[in-house]
């Protein structure tokens, strides 16, 4: 079945356009439905929810998509939707208290899996919209500054000397806790590299 791809100003312009896309039939790539609506995607991408993931990760999703994506995408044609469309959405959630910066990310991240639900499993986009589009960090979490929190030299040396005489009830004659803490403080690595070692 034939479709239309466009009206044009220039012959020139059409003809390079038809180019691009005979390039794409030739090499099964995917070429973009101008009709689909973001509503279909949307329905497919909850259709494959509903199979891969738990209750109640379904219901946070469908919370997600029914209120806060579908009132302002559901009906605009995904070929239409662009990054400046995706942009005025985060904008619609600025100065509003209710949504934390937390919440906004949340949203965000699953308007993108939308979007790639579209691009991967639907062939319908050949870019995501919103792939590059973030929210401005809240100024509290910008400019606080968090102190560093550690031991001064006679506290670590309380807790060495706890931990060597301490006798816990397994491998009471390995002292590990002793010799862990003991290697993190003479080395200064993390504690997960520590534990990864053998």
């Amino acid at each position: 079945m034939q479709k239309g791809i466009g009206t044009f100003k220039t012959k020139k312009e059409a003809q390079l356009k038809a180019a691009e896309i005979e390039n794409k039939v030739y090499y099964n790539k995917t070429i973009t439905d101008r009709n689909i609506r973001f509503q279909e995607v949307v329905d497919s991408w909850f259709d494959q929810k509903e199979r891969t993931v738990i209750d109640s990760t379904l219901e946070q999703l469908e919370v997600i998509k029914r209120l806060h994506i579908e009132p302002y995408f559901a009906q605009k044609r995904v070929f239409n939707i662009n990054r400046t469309d995706v942009i005025e959405w985060v904008n619609s959630y600025e100065g509003n208290e209710n949504y934390t910066y937390g919440t906004r990310l949340k949203h965000m991240a699953v308007l993108r899996d939308i979007f790639y639900h579209a691009m991967y499993h639907m062939e319908v986009l050949e870019r995501n919209p919103a792939s590059r589009v973030n929210f401005a960090r809240p100024d509290e979490f910008r400019n606080v500054k968090r102190d560093v929190k550690y031991y001064s030299l006679n506290e670590l040396n309380k807790l060495l000397k706890y931990l060597r005489e301490h006798k816990p009830q397994r491998y009471s004659e390995y002292k590990p806790y002793y010799a862990l803490v003991f290697f993190l403080s003479r080395t200064g690595l993390r504690i997960s590299e520590a534990l990864a070692l053998r």
